[in-house]
C-alpha cells in the first residue's frame, strides 16, 4: 500500500483528548502576542510563547507585557506624545510667560492636557514589565518593576519635568513667583532625557508595523534628533538670560542683556523663538555675525556651550553614519548579495514558484536577514571555546529535554559536540516510515507532528522532546513511524554511532529511552490497528 502521508499538514487528533497536557489561556491584549516581531529575541516558537503566557499570568495579570499587542500599540502613541514633550516642555520653559493674562487660554489647556499625559505614562510604567538580558527573559513582578523604576533616572526627570506650572500663577509675590518660573523652567528641561526613549519607541514601531528600513529608519531619527537638539539649543537661548538676569537677580540688573537691551521680552512668542533660533543656529554652524553680541559672563558661556554642540552634533552624525555603513557593508549587503546570487541560481533552475519561496523561507529562518560565515568563525576558535559555543546553543534543549537531566555536564557537553544543527520548514519531511535508521532528533524550537505506516496522525511533539529513537532502541531496521514539520522546526541530529557510545551506556538514559519508544511503538500499533479496522468495516459495507 502507498504511504497516505499528506504533503501538507492538517491535523487530525482531537484535541479535547489533549486538553490537559495542552491548556490554551485566553488571548488578551496584554500578553505576549506572536505578531510582535519583538519578542523572536526570546520567544521564537508557538510552544515558548504559550508557556510565556501561562507565567504571566500565574505571576500578575496586571501586568502589561513588553511583547504584547497593548504595549506595541501604546509605544506607536509614545512616539507622538513624547514627540510633543520634547517639543513643547523646552519651549514652554523658556519662553513661558510669567503673567496669566498674556499666556492663551488654548496654550493653557495643552500645557496642562500634556502634562496629564505624563502623569498617566508614569503610572503605565509601573504596570509595565522589562527585559532581563543577562537572563533572557522578562521581568513580571510588580514589585520589582517598580523597584526598577523609581531607581532609574527617568522616574525623577519624569516626575519633576511634569509638576504643574499653572500653579505658580496662583502666587502674589512677585519675585517669589520668579524664582518659581525659573526652578520649574529648570525641571522641565529634564524631560529632554526621554530622547533616548523616544528614539528607541520610533524604532521598535517601526519594525512593529514594518514601516521602515534599517537605512531609513536611521536617517529619520538622526534627523530627528539633530532638529531637537537645535530646537533645544534655541529654546535656552531664552531661557538663560532671563533666568540669570529676572528669575535669580533684581531687576535694575535686566538692561545688560541682549534679550532686554533689544526688547526681545516685550514681543510675542513666535518673534521670540525665531530670533532666538536664529541666534543658535548662527553659534551651531560656527558664524559670527556683528547683530548678535554676548556682553554678559551667561551669553559668552552659553555661546560658547552652543557652538561646542554644534561641534559634537556634526561629528556625531558622520560618525554615526561611518559606522552604519560599515555594518551593513559586512553584513546587511552580505546577505542581499547572497539573496541575489540565490534568486540568480532559482531563476536559472526555472524552479517552479512553491519551491522557489520554500528556499527562501529556509534562507530568512536560518540567516534572519544577517550573513555570516559560519564555518570560518569557528575554524578560529580553540577546541575548548567551540564546546562552550556549542553548549550554549544547545541550553534550551538540554534544558528542556528530560533525557539530560540524568546525565552530568561533562557527559552533556560530550554529546553536545555531535548534535548536527537542521531547519525543517513547515511541512517538510523529517523522517519517513519504511526507511532505514541511521539517528535520532531532538526537537529545540518548533512543533512537528507524528504519522503511524499508514497515515494516521498520533500525536503532536513540541519544544524539548525527542523522536527517531524507537527504530534504534528496539532494534527495528526500519522506522515504523513517519515526522512532519508542522512549523519552521529548528532540529538537532544525531547520528546512531554516537547515540551508542554517548547515550546507551548510560543505565538511566538507557531505561528511559526504552520505556519511550516502547510507548510511541504501543501508539503507532494502536494506531495501525484502529486505522486498518476502520478500512475493513469501511470495506466491508461498501461491499454488502
Amino acid at each position: 500500500m502507498a504511504n497516505p502521508t499528506p504533503t501538507t499538514h492538517q491535523c487530525a487528533i482531537d484535541r479535547s483528548r489533549v486538553s490537559a497536557e495542552d491548556i490554551v489561556e485566553k488571548q488578551g491584549i496584554t500578553l505576549i502576542s506572536a505578531d510582535n516581531p519583538l519578542r523572536l529575541s526570546y520567544f521564537k516558537s508557538s510552544v515558548s510563547i504559550k508557556n510565556e503566557k501561562k507565567r504571566h499570568l500565574a505571576t500578575n495579570r496586571c501586568v502589561i507585557h513588553p511583547y504584547s499587542k497593548f504595549r506595541a500599540w501604546y509605544e506607536i502613541y509614545l512616539v507622538f506624545l513624547y514627540g510633543a514633550l520634547l517639543v513643547t516642555k523646552p519651549l514652554n520653559s523658556g519662553f513661558l510667560r510669567t503673567h496669566e493674562k498674556d499666556v492663551p487660554l488654548t496654550y493653557f489647556i495643552i500645557v496642562v492636557f500634556l502634562d496629564v499625559l505624563c502623569w498617566i505614562d508614569i503610572i503605565m510604567n509601573f504596570f509595565t514589565g522589562y527585559d532581563l538580558k543577562e537572563k533572557r527573559m522578562i521581568e513580571l513582578r510588580m514589585e520589582y518593576i517598580a523597584k526598577h523604576y523609581v531607581c532609574s533616572l527617568y522616574f525623577y526627570c519624569d516626575v519633576l519635568s511634569s509638576l504643574p506650572k499653572p500653579l505658580l500663577y496662583t502666587i502674589t509675590d512677585i519675585n517669589l513667583r520668579q524664582i518659581g518660573f525659573g526652578v520649574m523652567g529648570l525641571l522641565g528641561f529634564l524631560k529632554t532625557a526621554r530622547v533616548i526613549t523616544f528614539v528607541v519607541c520610533i524604532m521598535r514601531s517601526s519594525e512593529y508595523l514594518h514601516l521602515m528600513s534599517k537605512g531609513t529608519l536611521f536617517t529619520v531619527c538622526s534627523i530627528v534628533v539633530s532638529s531637537l537638539i537645535v530646537h533645544w539649543m534655541a529654546c535656552l537661548q531664552f531661557f538663560v538670560p532671563r533666568l540669570v538676569r529676572r528669575s535669580f537677580n533684581s531687576a535694575e540688573n535686566n538692561r545688560d542683556s541682549w534679550l532686554f537691551k533689544q526688547g526681545i521680552d516685550k514681543t510675542k512668542i513666535t518673534a521670540q523663538y525665531l530670533r532666538c533660533f536664529f541666534r543658535s543656529g548662527s553659534y551651531i554652524v560656527g558664524t559670527r555675525l556683528p547683530i548678535e553680541r554676548h556682553d554678559l559672563p551667561e551669553e559668552y558661556i552659553l555661546a560658547i556651550v552652543t557652538y561646542w554642540v554644534g561641534k559634537l552634533l556634526v561629528a556625531f552624525i558622520w560618525i554615526i553614519l561611518a559606522v552604519a555603513i560599515l555594518n551593513s557593508r559586512r553584513v546587511d549587503i552580505k546577505f542581499a548579495e547572497l539573496m541575489n546570487q540565490l534568486e540568480e541560481y532559482m531563476s536559472r533552475k526555472q524552479l517552479p514558484l512553491t519551491l522557489h519561496n520554500r528556499i527562501l523561507q529556509y534562507f530568512m529562518f536560518k540567516y534572519r536577514n544577517k550573513y555570516f560565515k559560519e564555518e570560518f568563525i569557528t575554524d578560529i576558535l580553540s577546541s575548548t571555546l567551540k564546546s562552550d559555543v556549542d553548549l550554549h546553543m544547545c541550553k534550551i534543549l538540554v534544558e528542556n529535554v528530560s533525557l539530560f537531566k540524568e546525565m552530568s555536564t561533562k557527559q552533556i557537553s560530550k554529546i553536545v559536540v555531535h548534535l548536527i544543527p537542521e531547519v525543517f520548514l513547515p511541512n517538510d519531511i523529517i523522517v519517513q516510515a519504511g526507511t532505514h535508521a541511521d539517528a535520532m532528533f531532538f526537537l529545540s524550537s518548533g512543533t512537528v507532528a507524528v504519522y503511524s505506516r499508514s497515515g494516521k496522525e498520533i500525536c503532536h511533539l513540541q519544544d524539548g522532546a525527542h523522536f527517531g529513537e524507537v527504530a534504534l532502541v528496539l532494534k527495528k531496521e526500519f522506522r515504523a513511524m513517519t515526522v512532519v514539520a508542522i512549523e519552521a522546526s529548528q532540529i538537532f541530529r544525531l547520528r546512531k554511532r554516537d547515540l551508542d557510545k554517548y547515550l546507551l551506556h548510560n543505565k538511566q538514559v538507557m531505561f528511559k529511552l526504552m520505556t519511550d519508544a516502547e510507548n510511541m511503538f504501543l501508539k503507532a500499533n494502536r494506531a495501525e490497528e484502529e486505522y486498518q479496522k476502520a478500512l475493513f468495516e469501511q470495506t466491508y459495507k461498501s461491499c454488502s
